[in-house]
């Protein structure tokens, strides 16, 4: 299994889920957290379960609170495996090679994916500094940085498969641009699901 990493854009109100899902931190409902785009649409399957049941009605609670009354696929940014080799540019961009874009954030404990994984968030606070931080860069300025050799060594994720299409780095990069700006939009939480 390889590991995606996935952001979420979601209201203030989802302070609500995260407060059931301490209350109910030995259930499942955490760990269904990583689900939360899925549990929007009409076909999410809940298996019967209670905790699936009750956080499928959670979710569509918190659809009332995006603008227009739903999610749109721009509050969704999925990096097609290619975060880590992003995040080494980023860092390599502003020379802080300690710097991870996106595995920076506040754990929630509480909600552990399949793969072990414990979610991240990032408050208002966060997004606004991670919009302005990609807002200047341009990809250019980033591909300067591009070694795939050093990548490689530092074990950069898939970097032999996007090494193959760097086109796809580019695309992911403007969608990211694009996610941020209308995640500060909906004026709440960017959810980090890596899975």
């Amino acid at each position: 299994m390889g590991l995606d990493l996935s952001m979420t854009a979601v209201p203030i109100e989802m302070k609500n889920i995260f407060s059931k899902a301490i209350e109910k931190s030995e259930s499942e409902y955490p760990s269904i957290i990583f689900s939360l785009p899925s549990a929007f649409k009409a076909d999410f399957y809940d298996f019967g379960h209670p905790d699936w049941i009750e956080f499928k009605k959670d979710a569509r609670t918190l659809l009332q609170y995006y603008p227009n009354n739903k999610f749109d696929y721009k509050y969704y940014f999925d990096s097609n495996r290619s975060y880590d080799a992003l995040d080494y540019l980023i860092s390599r961009y502003i020379t802080d090679y300690n710097y991870s874009f996106f595995n920076e954030g506040i754990e929630f404990k509480q909600s552990v994916g399949g793969q072990g994984q414990t979610l991240k968030y990032w408050s208002k606070e966060i997004l606004i500094e991670k919009a302005k931080l990609i807002e200047k860069i341009e990809f250019s300025d980033l591909m300067k940085h591009y070694d795939f050799e050093q990548m490689e060594e530092l074990g950069v994720y898939k970097i032999t498969q996007i090494d193959y299409n760097k086109g796809n780095i580019k695309e992911v990069f403007i969608n990211l641009k694009f996610f941020l700006n209308e995640a500060i939009k909906v004026s709440g939480y960017v959810l980090i699901i890596k899975n």
